[in-house]
């Protein structure tokens, strides 16, 4: 599969390891993010050493390690090394000037010594290091209490920290060779922006087969993936995975969760926290609303493979594994529209935030619901508006409706959008009003007075950059 985005990312860490002096630099994300991939793209062989952690012991790491660094430096495995601090001081002494070492999986090497980063904050700020040291890590939680919490001996010292976060869908098509940005939209909602899902759907040949061979199987590559993501990041994983199963089946508000449960609320506030930290789970609240205001708030299951999987694999477990996977895929292919519309409100949403449209700027985009009062009928009508957004100056208010459906009328769903936003209390003082509407295929009719986005237009707009803004 073609390596794709990631400039800005690889351009940030050039910088850092080209500067003259030594740098310590920690990065950490989801599994199959691509962190692996990326820190390879960078560093230079035949002069940077990678090495790919295990779960050994000790012993056998520096081993390993040492027979690593031997490919660059030749020898350096012929001598044995007792301990850490050993290796890295002998490292220093052999290697070249601005040489990169990258340790993958750090956790596994903290595991069997957790007094490791101790052990490099002593030699960072005793030996004057003449190589730069890459600190990489899939267990967000592990990484952060051995190198980011502020109790940790490395707090403070690394020049670079990054968060590595997924791939957005504007490189989706491009990356797997589909046709359509269409097709991009369909795929995302599935696997989201995780490139080592893209690969493992483009070797099944088709968006079907990966979910029927990967998904719906219990042989199937990802299906227990959901398990080996949670693992190592929280401390109950049973909760976890109830919690999600319960929000994946329609329970959003935190009321209804814990009553579904049976657990009460303050005490699953601290594992769903951790699931948003984590860009598992999202709390939403009313467009307009504080984001502290927790009245009217629900969470949803933010990320798509996640999403997918809570959302048909994990009520059908029983069925899958009699080889009833033909009734878990018609069910699935009944309620992809869907689904698919889900995710599509959120690629909307994510692609006009930020954006400058028809020279007018918009801030963060969100939905609204709730109820505004008819004065028509003389009675409070309940509503929802799937996208609205603010523009920076406060004086364009933008409003749209998003669709993942066939054959859609343009003219009716710009009456029954007009119908709402004559009724909502927002829009009132607001000297300009816009409507949009987000379509998968272009609608039957035409309007004048509303703005029509297609994938096409979506996915454009989501690959805005700095330099070059749409």
């Amino acid at each position: 599969m073609k390596f794709v985005d990631r400039t800005r990312e690889i351009s940030r860490l050039q910088k850092v390891i080209s500067s003259t002096e030594s740098s310590l630099i920690v990065i950490y994300g989801r599994r199959r993010i691509g962190k692996s991939t990326m820190i390879r793209k960078l560093i230079v062989p035949d002069k940077d050493i990678y090495f790919q952690a295990d779960e050994t012991q000790t012993a056998n790491q520096i081993l390993l390690l040492s027979k690593s660094i031997a490919t660059v430096i030749p020898g350096f495995d012929r001598v044995g090394y007792p301990d850490w601090f050993t290796l890295l001081e002998a490292f220093n002494y052999r290697v070249q000037d601005n040489t990169t070492l990258c340790l993958d999986e750090f956790p596994y090497l903290v595991k069997s010594f957790n007094a490791l980063p101790s052990v490099i904050q002593r030699f960072w700020d005793t030996m004057s290091p003449r190589f730069n040291l890459i600190l990489c890590g899939s267990s967000q939680q592990s990484m952060y209490s051995d190198l980011l919490n502020e109790k940790s001996p490395l707090f403070g010292r690394a020049a670079c920290i990054m968060k590595l976060q997924p791939i957005d869908v504007a490189f989706m098509q491009e990356a797997m060779g589909l046709s359509s940005a269409k097709e991009a939209v369909q795929n995302y909602a599935f696997w989201g922006g995780v490139p080592r899902y893209w690969k493992l759907c483009m070797d099944e040949g088709s968006l079907e087969n990966a979910l029927r061979n990967l998904l719906l199987s219990p042989d199937g590559t990802l299906f227990d993936e959901p398990g080996r993501l949670l693992r190592d990041e929280m401390r109950d994983l049973s909760l976890t995975r109830t919690l999600l199963s319960t929000i994946g089946s329609g329970a959003n508000r935190m009321s209804e969760i814990a009553g579904r449960i049976e657990k009460n609320a303050s005490e699953l506030s601290g594992p769903m926290r951790r699931l948003i930290e984590m860009g598992y789970v999202e709390r939403e609240v009313p467009f307009g609303d504080e984001q502290k205001n927790g009245k009217h708030s629900v969470y949803r299951i933010k990320d798509p493979f996640l999403d997918a999987y809570y959302r048909f694999v994990a009520p059908n477990t029983s069925l899958i594994a009699m080889g009833r996977d033909d009734v878990v895929w018609n069910e699935l292919q009944r309620g992809m529209n869907a689904y698919v519309g889900r995710h599509w409100e959120l690629l909307c949403r994510k692609a006009v935030s930020g954006s400058s449209l028809s020279g007018v700027t918009y801030g963060m985009a969100s939905r609204w619901w709730g109820s505004a009062y008819d004065s028509v009928k003389k009675s409070n009508k309940s509503m929802e508006i799937d996208l609205i957004a603010m523009s920076l100056d406060k004086q364009h208010l933008l409003v749209g409706e998003c669709k993942w459906t066939d054959h859609e009328y343009a003219d009716r769903l710009l009456s029954e959008l007009k119908e709402k936003v004559a009724l909502l209390p927002l829009a009132k003082g607001i000297p300009n009003i816009h409507y949009a509407l987000f379509l998968r295929e272009q609608a039957i009719d035409h309007i004048q007075d509303a703005a029509i986005f297609l994938p096409q237009d979506i996915v454009s707009l989501s690959a805005k950059t700095e330099d070059n803004p749409l």
